[in-house]
């Protein structure tokens, strides 16, 4: 894959692994910092922290994400409230 976080090359392998073309469209979620660095550095769409991970409010205030959850069960039910529509 290239390079760990907080480079973007994992998160674009994935993205051309999968057939994606357009960054702005990919969404990427983590529980740290490092996560977050990645994401959008990688310029994904949106960038979102997991707030039952490893690092707390705080540290990913730091890196600066687009949103925020709870918790990774939120994501399936919040997504369409919290992020843009990006079709």
């Amino acid at each position: 894959v290239g390079r760990g976080r907080p480079f973007p090359d994992l998160n674009l392998t994935a993205l051309v692994r999968l057939g994606g073309t357009d960054v702005r469209a990919m969404a990427t979620v983590g529980d740290t910092a490092y996560d977050m660095s990645a994401g959008l550095a990688s310029g994904a769409g949106v960038v979102c922290g997991v707030l039952t991970g490893a690092h707390a409010l705080r540290k990913f205030a730091e890196a600066v994400p687009h949103h925020f959850l709870n918790s990774i069960t939120d994501l399936a039910s919040n997504h369409d409230q919290t992020w843009p529509d990006l079709t």
